[in-house]
């Protein structure tokens, strides 16, 4: 008989959000392994989105999303293992916290580690809707879960990011490497540039 095999390209469906910044190799002045890692997710679209629910994933497990404020257009969530990762708060009230966190960028407690902690020699992360369908995924490094070779690996200390904001081609080189300057923490801009805030260091 006839037989007709069409192969349908893998690809991943939109919905506003994009996995931004990953935070994975932890400086001994910014907390732990594990318990001080971070991700930040990028609202793209001209419209508050609803996030809580969804899923974050690395390459052995996936955590679910509590339940999270709006997040606003062109704006940002960083998903934490722990709160005291970041703070909003003034200058009096900053320690033990380890970065500044703008108070227009929602903070989402998982209350444990992402996934089963992002590995230094390479992970992936993947951002899946409450129906299982995955809006965004990378990996870096030694991971060829989405790409192979992964996206640049960065030293101790500095931040795997799309420059600019969002930026996606699919591909590994949408990731740079950024160094945090000694006086601006949180999340660059479009050049790549952090924000100018105040540099948290643990007492």
């Amino acid at each position: 008989g006839f037989n007709d095999t069409e192969k349908v390209p893998h690809h991943l469906a939109s919905w506003g959000f994009r996995i931004n910044k990953v935070y994975y190799n932890v400086a001994p002045n910014r907390g732990e392994e594990g318990v001080n890692e971070w991700v930040e997710i990028y609202n793209q679209t001209n419209t508050a989105l609803d996030i809580s629910g969804w899923q974050i994933c690395d390459n052995t497990s996936c955590d679910t999303l509590p339940t999270t404020p709006l997040i606003p257009a062109l704006k940002y969530a960083v998903i934490v293992a722990t709160s005291t990762t970041f703070t909003s708060n003034t200058v009096s009230s900053l320690l033990p916290a380890y970065w500044y966190l703008p108070s227009e960028v929602t903070k989402i407690n998982l209350g444990q580690e992402i996934g089963n902690g992002l590995a230094n020699g390479g992970d992936m992360l993947i951002l899946k809707r409450p129906d299982g369908v995955v809006v965004d995924a990378m990996n870096w490094q030694d991971d060829t879960g989405v790409w192979n070779p992964g996206a640049i690996d960065v030293v101790e200390g500095n931040v795997l990011a799309r420059v600019p904001s969002g930026y996606d081609t699919d591909q590994a080189s949408d990731w740079k490497e950024l160094v945090p300057p000694s006086v601006d923490l949180i999340y660059p801009d479009e050049g790549g540039s952090f924000q100018k805030s105040i540099d948290l260091k643990p007492g």
